[in-house]
């Protein structure tokens, strides 16, 4: 949720959830994860991001240690 076209969209968290969704949906894999909620939009964009590059490390660190497919990181 700590991306630009996210993070400062004038979307409601139930409308990011429903991009969110459906960009799982067309382009990610089937059953891969749970559909997100408002609520959990809500928490997520809550959380504070001191180093967007490092979490986005870590989120592909995390996704493959759980065998999915992840292109290599571009950025420093």
């Amino acid at each position: 949720m700590h991306v630009p076209g996210i993070n400062g969209a004038s979307l409601t968290d139930r409308e990011i959830a429903a991009v969110m969704n459906y960009v799982g949906e067309r382009w990610g894999e089937p059953g891969a994860r749970k559909a997100f909620t408002a609520e959990e939009v809500t928490a997520l964009r809550a959380r504070p991001v001191e180093d967007v590059v490092a979490l986005r490390r870590d989120v592909t660190e995390e996704l493959n240690l759980a065998g999915y497919e992840v292109p290599d990181y571009p950025w420093p």
